[in-house]
Formats: C-alpha cells, sequence, structure tokens
C-alpha cells in the first residue's frame, strides 16, 4: 500500500482536522460547521448510514449555533458547551473508523 491518500481519505483527514483546530480554538463553531457540511457534501462514497449518523450530530452543532445567534451570544453558554463537546466527540468517533477503514481497504 503506498502513502497516497484516496479522494474520501483526504476528506475525512480534513475532517478530523478541522475538529482539532475547533477543539485548540483556532476556528469559531460558524467556520466547523462550515467545513465539515462542504467536506461531507462532497464525499464520493459516504456509507449511508454513516452519513445519517454524521447529519445528526451535524444538526446539533447547528442547532446549539442558531441559538447562540439568536441570543446575540458571542461564545456558548454551559449548555451549549456541553451539547457541543459531546457532539464533536461523536463526530469525531464516527469519522476515524471510517478513515481506517479507507485505508486498511485501499
Amino acid at each position: 500500500m503506498g502513502t497516497e491518500l484516496t479522494y474520501d481519505q483526504r476528506q475525512y483527514k480534513l475532517m478530523t482536522e478541522s475538529l482539532d483546530l475547533y477543539l485548540a480554538r483556532k476556528i469559531s463553531l460558524g467556520t466547523l460547521i462550515a467545513r465539515l457540511e462542504g467536506l461531507v457534501d462532497v464525499l464520493e462514497e459516504p456509507d449511508p448510514n454513516w452519513r445519517r449518523a454524521f447529519l445528526r450530530k451535524m444538526g446539533v452543532l447547528e442547532d446549539v449555533y442558531a441559538a447562540m445567534l439568536d441570543r446575540q451570544a458571542e461564545q456558548l453558554d454551559v449548555e451549549g458547551e456541553r451539547l457541543v463537546a459531546e457532539a464533536t466527540t461523536a463526530l469525531s468517533e464516527l469519522i476515524q473508523p471510517m478513515l481506517e477503514h479507507h485505508i486498511s481497504v485501499k
């Protein structure tokens, strides 16, 4: 197996990098959402069940972000932080096996 990544592998890797940047407070929640939405939309061969689960967790991020904007807040409240932490963990857990699967079979 060579070191070259497939197209979908690169998208999964970029998803992981985006989550890492958000957790390091280097990008905003809005930027994270935009990046993840763009990346999931361009996957060539996503598993339909995986995609549904991913979009459910993305929905949590979107809801929390919308509530924050609605309150005209500049940062998340305690409940928002908790929900985002759970969703980002779940998204990471969804992405990692897909990245590993694509690496092992390609």
